[in-house]
């Protein structure tokens, strides 16, 4: 099987400082790959949660991933 996203994070932000160490501007293109594989997984928690009813009703989980939407948190 291929590697998690936690490894692919990991490994986007080993090149990100590498190309950073360089003054590349191509790193933050890397920045915002990270940022959004971050964003996927807390999206994917919330669906994790909102499939058990105990957890999340439809209108809390669509809050939920409107906050991740617009800056990446939950609240």
């Amino acid at each position: 099987m291929g590697m998690s996203i936690d490894e692919a994070i990991h490994d986007t932000e080993v090149m990100k400082e590498y190309l950073e160490c360089r003054g590349e501007i191509r790193s933050e293109g890397l920045g915002v790959a990270i940022e959004t594989m971050r964003k996927y997984q807390q999206i994917e928690e919330i669906y994790k949660n909102w499939c058990y009813p105990t957890y999340f009703n439809a209108t809390d989980a669509m809050n939920k991933l409107g906050e991740v939407l617009k800056d990446g948190k939950i609240d």
